[in-house]
């Protein structure tokens, strides 16, 4: 990870797990699963930030640099800290530990998009555009017995190097819980990319 200073306490748990046996993206054949659990940790946001982790597909979509989230490296790094700590408190930002919207820090992003009504406008577009492709790529998984209507894999399964790179990506922008927010061009390329390789 990238030297982040007061974020570097963040991102020692808000990371996902050694991918372990993760196909490479150039990878054929099969992938046996007998986890129903199979996929990256609850909270990779530290991964996700910084366009890490996800299996880069070939695609029309085009990922950003590794080490680039939410800025793309054009705007400087925005860390932890700055969007959700700014009350000085753990509430997580936009969210208590519950879910449940408590605050937004518009003003922090204002700093870049102009004005908090923007902030909030952009914000809510890319929310609404990242959750059409989960769905998307969700509907894909599910039609073709990857997942379960439960979510979880239904295990033991055999299923193609293929699937299993987009159900990783389906799963790493679902745990992430930011919608797009933490590394909005990389988010968008890993899904894609991912529907148009299994569809």
């Amino acid at each position: 990870f990238n030297d982040n200073d007061n974020s570097n306490m963040c991102k020692q748990c808000h990371q996902s797990r050694d991918p372990g046996s993760v196909p490479l993206a150039d990878a054929t054949g099969t992938v046996n699963i007998t986890n129903k659990r199979w996929g990256p940790h609850h909270g990779p946001q530290a991964n996700v930030a910084e366009s890490r982790t996800g299996i880069r597909v070939a695609g029309d979509a085009v990922y950003p640099t590794e080490g680039n989230g939410h800025t793309n490296g054009l705007a400087g790094e925005i860390n932890c800290i700055e969007c959700h700590f700014p009350n000085g408190s753990h509430a997580l930002g936009f969210a208590d530990n519950y879910g449940t919207k408590v605050w937004a820090n518009y003003a922090q992003c204002a700093t870049c998009h102009d004005s908090e009504e923007n902030s909030e406008a952009l914000h809510k577009s890319l929310q609404a555009e990242v959750q059409g492709k989960l769905d998307a790529l969700q509907a894909l998984l599910l039609d073709q017995g990857v997942i379960g209507a439960d979510g979880y894999v239904p295990v033991p399964i055999d299923i193609t190097a293929d699937q299993a790179k987009a159900l990783w990506n389906y799963k790493l922008a679902v745990e992430d819980q930011g919608l797009g927010i933490h590394a909005p061009r990389y988010i968008k390329a890993l899904l894609d990319n991912s529907i148009a390789l299994i569809d």
